[in-house]
């Protein structure tokens, strides 16, 4: 998959590389800046997949009055 302009995965590229050996989607939200998760959680659950957000370099910020890390079945974070 590739990255638009902010560096974050692009949810068009997302269905196309799911194959039948996929068990989750790994958004990684990038430079204070969130994925698309409207999309990617539309696309997650038109497949049965589970989300798990990267969220290291995103701590604290919000997407429609939501934290990053907690779209998913799971959120992880790291300082380093």
């Amino acid at each position: 998959m590739d990255v638009g302009p902010d560096y974050n995965m692009l949810p068009e590229q997302v269905e196309r590389a799911i194959t039948a050996k996929t068990k989750a989607l790994l958004p990684v939200h990038l430079n204070g800046r969130l994925c698309n998760m409207d999309r990617v959680m539309a696309i997650a659950e038109r497949h049965g997949l589970l989300v798990i957000e990267d969220a290291a370099q995103a701590l604290g910020a919000t997407l429609k009055g939501r934290k990053a890390g907690s779209f998913g079945a799971a959120g992880c974070f790291s300082f380093d």
